[in-house]
């Protein structure tokens, strides 16, 4: 079982590498061993992007044996991502014992334990987890996006378009707010204001694809209204998808004051309340 459970998983997550356009390998020779499975790509250099290790059962000796020959690699070649995949739940002292040794090494590490027996369930599951880990360090593509929906299905991922402020700590702040479901996706497309309105348009063109549209802090003038609008009657209303307005009370007047412009309703007012996918 054990043997079958870590061949399959090997075998499952080449294929859906290879269904992500990457370069995909298992049993990889390195300098101090070989790696369960790695996803690479090609350009611009020649790298390893993904290193994945499963694991059946809790041994630290070799599990950190595991984490660490990584490092017999030449800096260039290590993995940007390495994800140490265990069958069963880890106690929370072995926890604490491998994530204190993983935070120490210079690569970035991901724990992910008690995927179960289910091989189809527990590669779903992991392929959620890791992207939503990835975005956090890396931009998603939207062809990338468009080949999980293929492993996934599309009504695994959920798609945010966020319009507005540009700086770091106000991103920070969005990703901060954001919590990341368990069984779904989330991909965050953010774009600064614009105020060009032919940049505005463009942008707006497509917002019947995304399943949540943010706008924060964004004056009504930079804004394609008519496109909002839109989204609000024919994709909220009618398909429960979701649009937030964010901003202060005079912000929201601006919004509220439009007249023939309005949205089709009003802003409300401020809220705590949390929002969950």
């Amino acid at each position: 079982m054990d043997d079958d459970w870590h061949d399959f998983m090997q075998e499952k997550f080449k294929q859906y590498g290879e269904k992500l356009g990457f370069i995909a390998e298992t049993e990889v020779r390195i300098p101090q061993g070989k790696i369960d499975c790695v996803w690479a790509t090609g350009e611009p250099v020649s790298e390893y992007f993904i290193a994945f290790e499963f694991e059946n059962s809790v041994n630290k000796a070799q599990n950190i044996e595991n984490l660490v020959k990584i490092l017999s690699l030449p800096p260039q070649m290590r993995p940007r991502f390495l994800v140490q995949i265990y069958r069963k739940p880890l106690r929370d002292v072995d926890r604490e014992y491998i994530e204190g040794i993983s935070s120490k090494l210079p690569i970035t590490i991901k724990i992910v334990d008690g995927v179960g027996n289910d091989v189809e369930e527990a590669c779903v599951k992991l392929i959620i987890n890791l992207f939503n880990w990835i975005a956090e360090y890396a931009e998603l593509s939207e062809g990338l996006i468009k080949r999980l929906e293929g492993i996934l299905g599309k009504d695994r991922i959920v798609k945010i378009f966020h319009y507005g402020e540009p700086s770091r700590s106000h991103l920070r702040y969005l990703d901060d707010a954001l919590s990341y479901p368990k069984d779904y996706l989330l991909w965050l497309v953010s774009v600064p204001r614009q105020e060009d309105r032919q940049n505005i348009s463009n942008e707006f063109r497509r917002l019947q694809e995304y399943d949540i549209v943010i706008i924060s802090d964004v004056e009504p003038k930079y804004c394609d209204l008519a496109t909002l609008k839109r989204f609000l009657e024919a994709e909220v209303r009618e398909k429960g998808k979701s649009l937030i307005l964010t901003g202060g009370f005079g912000l929201t007047r601006q919004y509220n004051d439009l007249g023939e412009e309005n949205l089709g309703g009003r802003v409300g007012g401020r809220s705590n309340r949390e929002v969950k996918i």
